[in-house]
């Protein structure tokens, strides 16, 4: 479905402005219609060269971190690959492939990457033994996390780092309420997608705000 946008007239060579509405992430299309001349007929499709400039809403300095200083933050090592497990036991269906694009997201903002290395039953916090990765996402009832006891919370993270005088994140756990009731994907709302994005925000460095 195509939507139109106003008409702007250009001469030769020149150049038009429109304001349009961009995603927060992914691939829009848009194409442009143009007269007819004697080289295209009325109505054409044309290529056009097409130079978005994205403005962000709110404050760019609304930023916080979990550790260090705003100076010298606590992070991952950047030229570190981040491994991942994901426990799914008790998610609700298509939860892995929310946390995949919740990665996918957060390496186009960051620039950290990000391997899935597979399935785990391993629960952040709860189980014994080694963390199988370095970091694990996992959900959780309240039966199994007394945390989840709590209606209110849908999840938290606990990222560990060491203490120098370059903080390293060295791993990190998210739990997540699978009793919460909330729609699947990034939609508008209080989705999964934006549970992940705020609890993995945590687990790579990130603060709250106002």
């Amino acid at each position: 479905v195509w939507t139109a946008v106003p008409v702007r007239p250009v001469r030769t060579a020149g150049k038009a402005t429109w304001t349009l509405r961009l995603p927060s992430a992914g691939t829009t299309a848009y194409r442009v219609r143009v007269p007819g001349t004697a080289a295209l007929a009325a109505g054409a499709s044309a290529t056009q060269t097409l130079t978005a400039t994205l403005k962000g809403k709110g404050n760019p300095k609304a930023f916080s971190f979990v550790g260090g200083t705003r100076a010298n933050p606590a992070r991952w090592n950047p030229c570190q690959v981040i491994a991942y497990k994901v426990n799914t036991r008790y998610a609700k269906p298509g939860a892995l492939a929310d946390v995949q694009e919740t990665m996918r997201r957060i390496t186009q903002y960051s620039g950290l990457r990000f391997r899935y290395t597979g399935a785990t039953s391993y629960l952040p916090g709860i189980s014994r033994g080694a963390t199988p990765a370095p970091m694990v996402i996992a959900w959780a009832n309240s039966r199994v996390d007394r945390s989840f006891r709590d209606p209110y919370l849908a999840g938290y993270a606990t990222p560990a780092w060491y203490l120098t005088a370059r903080p390293r994140i060295i791993r990190a756990g998210v739990m997540l309420n699978a009793g919460m009731a909330m729609p699947a994907g990034f939609g508008t709302g209080f989705t999964r997608g934006m549970l992940l994005m705020h609890e993995i925000g945590h687990a790579v460095g990130l603060g709250h705000v106002n």
